[in-house]
């Protein structure tokens, strides 16, 4: 059989990027990622410094955190939505945030009140089955995040929030933090991610990233 003619076909797969913050750039969350064995180690840490959140998004600012290397004790409201304030002392990172079991975290959201899409809620593989949940999500300019708490689970809540890479050497200083390196790997601010599905833990709700 004589083929006169041949058409090729080229199919061009693109991998999107947005430009809105999301999931963070770099490999899939494993039990050997040194930020989270660093908040595994932490976790038994006592004198912690307590910060109580706001009963009002407006209000998230009054209570504001820096990544630091160790952990902070959260108090909430009761039977109320909650909301505190994290400071991103650095532009395109990413960054880290820890909470002990049970606790719902329903967004976090930039300064205009957006919610980051997509980002990432897992079980912390470092130290399976201590119900610890780390969340994570990429920075692509400095400033606040505001975090909203749900109404229901524990009112007393460990909390770490953390640089990503640092090593656990970021410097407590009033909400802003030092670090020795430990930038991400990025595509010119643009996060890469596998479509930033999250799940919560211990019967929490799901999040699509999009919400």
């Amino acid at each position: 059989m004589r083929i006169s003619s041949l058409t090729i076909v080229l199919l061009v797969l693109a991998s999107a990027c947005t430009d809105g913050e999301g999931s963070p750039a770099g490999p899939t969350l494993g039990p050997d990622d040194e930020t989270a064995a660093i908040a595994c180690r932490e976790a038994a840490s006592t004198g912690l410094t307590t910060v109580v959140a706001q009963s009002s998004r407006d209000d998230a600012g009054m209570s504001l955190i820096g990544a630091a290397p160790s952990p902070y004790t959260i108090t909430l409201p009761e039977g109320a939505s909650s909301f505190l304030s994290i400071n991103l002392a650095e532009m395109h990172n990413d960054w880290a945030v820890f909470t002990s079991p049970h606790v719902d975290i329903l967004s976090i959201s930039d300064e205009s009140g957006a919610e980051l899409t997509p980002w990432t809620a897992t079980e912390n593989a470092a130290c399976t089955g201590a119900g610890m949940t780390d969340y994570r999500f990429h920075g692509h300019t400095a400033g606040t995040r505001t975090i909203e708490f749900s109404s229901e689970g524990p009112r007393s809540i460990w909390l770490m929030f953390m640089l990503v890479g640092d090593g656990g050497h970021s410097m407590h200083d009033g909400g802003h933090s030092m670090h020795d390196g430990g930038h991400s790997m990025h595509d010119g601010g643009h996060s890469m991610h596998d479509g930033g599905h999250s799940m919560h833990d211990g019967g929490h709700s799901m999040h699509d990233g999009g919400s």
